[in-house]
């Protein structure tokens, strides 16, 4: 028995086994990574049909919503960003309710928080756009 790609009209498709090849098939196995895979029998390969917005929303769910500090610290130190940078970023502020707030999370928290505000103004303080803090947040779970 071999393993075919049985595929629709609409691109969609599916795998099974069989002695001998179906009608609509193909002995191509999809192994791409797409969020919303199709087939197209015409140039034999697979394809995203995913819209933008698809595509967006399966990347931000794939972000992890917390990180450890230390996790998230390495994640920055691979960017090229320290500890003594953040702190010494911290230590800038001027409004000192916010600093003391900020120096309070940073200090104390054993993870941070992807949407923490605080977190996301010192991101901004380093020009970390929110793509590239969804990726340390991806890197963190990886270290």
């Amino acid at each position: 028995m071999t393993l075919y790609t049985i595929y629709d009209n609409d691109g969609s498709f599916w795998c099974e086994y069989h002695e001998s090849a179906p009608a609509n098939s193909t002995e191509t196995l999809y192994t791409d990574n797409f969020v919303k895979p199709r087939y197209n029998p015409t140039t034999r390969e697979f394809y995203e049909a995913a819209t933008e917005q698809e595509l967006e929303d399966a990347r931000k769910a794939a972000v992890p919503q917390t990180a450890t500090k230390m996790r998230f610290f390495l994640a920055l130190y691979n960017i090229g960003i320290t500890r003594s940078m953040v702190y010494g970023a911290i230590n800038q502020i001027e409004d000192a309710d916010l600093k003391e707030i900020i120096l309070i999370k940073f200090d104390l928290s054993q993870e941070f928080d992807r949407n923490d505000e605080h977190l996301n103004l010192m991101a901004g303080v380093f020009g970390i756009s929110q793509i590239e803090l969804d990726n340390l947040f991806i890197a963190a779970w990886n270290n």
